[in-house]
């Protein structure tokens, strides 16, 4: 349970700031370099999304094999565009293939590939192409990936009936480091998180 946990974060994050589907993308853009690979990667995210809110809703475990394939199919999938691509910017897929790609990356499987992407995520961040949030997930869930402490306190865990966050480094700061990327505090966060995904 607690790998599917950590991958639900982003959609809690996107509905809490921005109130809308986790599906209702739109790009504004119509010259792109790439407008197959954004499609490509609209269209997986899209069902990335239906298959994670398929979860949620019947709260069954029948599905944890079925997102399992799809997030080992859609890192191959990353792994391509990226080997062919390289380095993918706004302008070759729109914001919102971007976006969809930043969402992806959340749930590769490979981790060695998934911190790759974090450089990738963080530039495209540093240039304003992504918001503080799409970088401070990645970040956070490379560090427990690797057994560290997170440091913006996205990732959570179900612990005694509740989502609370997994181990937090500088915990008493935390609220100015999730500020400083645009992220609400941690107890507004965990509030809706329990609230949307246990009806507390």
């Amino acid at each position: 349970m607690r790998r599917f946990i950590l991958c639900f974060v982003l959609i809690s994050t996107t509905l809490l700031q921005q109130g809308c589907s986790s599906t209702e993308i739109v790009s504004a853009e119509s010259d792109i370099h790439l407008p197959a690979v954004r499609k490509v990667l609209l269209e997986m995210v899209e069902r990335d999304q239906e298959v994670r809110f398929k979860f949620i809703y019947s709260k069954n475990r029948e599905h944890d094999d079925e997102i399992e394939q799809l997030d080992n199919s859609n890192t191959e999938k990353l792994k391509k565009i990226i080997h062919q691509y390289k380095r993918l910017k706004s302008s070759d897929i729109g914001t919102d293939g971007l976006k969809a790609f930043s969402l992806l990356t959340l749930h590769l499987t490979d981790f060695h590939f998934q911190e790759q992407m974090l450089l990738l995520i963080k530039q495209r961040y540093l240039a304003g192409e992504l918001e503080g949030q799409d970088y401070a997930l990645l970040y956070d869930k490379v560090l427990v990936h690797k057994g560290k402490p997170q440091y913006y306190g996205t990732q959570f865990i179900f612990e005694k009936g509740k989502y609370v966050p997994d181990e937090i480094e500088d915990e008493e700061n935390v609220d100015l480091h999730r500020k400083a990327v645009g992220l609400p505090s941690l107890a507004e966060y965990s509030q809706f998180l329990n609230d949307f995904y246990l009806g507390s």
